[in-house]
């Protein structure tokens, strides 16, 4: 019986010291991350972008190469990527460089349209005209019951 056991708890811990091992990330191994930033600079083969650094709480510029597969959405082309522009930047990181592996160029919503002045000129009533403003004095007058 203490066969058993023991060899039941050398199974047990065996098992248990692999499955830590089978869980833990292998060096090197590449895991996408996002960042969301306004570009600064856009050449061939990297981007620059200004993205807020939590860590110095301060907007910073970080450099991101880009992958010669890179997928881009909302644009057709790198160079038509420009200054100024919002992107969501999806990325690796190789050799201690960020590489970004998609790029998504974030559109503006149309003039007005989603807008939270928008919204609120839908919605705000329209404030009387001055005149009507100007008879209303504001005072109560007391009204006489009706003689029944």
């Amino acid at each position: 019986m203490k066969r058993y056991l023991s060899l039941s708890l050398m199974l047990l811990f065996t098992g248990f010291v692999f499955s830590q091992d089978a869980s833990a990330p292998a060096t090197g191994e590449e895991t996408t991350k996002y960042s969301y930033a306004t570009v600064v600079s856009v050449s061939a083969d990297q981007i620059v972008v200004s993205e807020y650094d939590y860590d110095k709480d301060e907007e910073v510029n970080v450099t991101y190469s880009v992958d010669a597969n890179v997928q881009l959405k909302n644009v057709d082309a790198l160079n038509k990527i420009g200054a100024g522009n919002y992107v969501e930047i999806e990325y690796e990181i190789k050799d201690g460089k960020k590489v970004a592996k998609v790029i998504s160029l974030e559109k503006k919503e149309e003039e007005g349209e989603g807008t939270v002045a928008a919204l609120a000129e839908e919605e705000t009533p329209e404030a009387p005209a001055p005149e009507e403003a100007e008879a209303d004095t504001g005072s109560v007058e007391a009204e006489e019951p009706a003689a029944e």
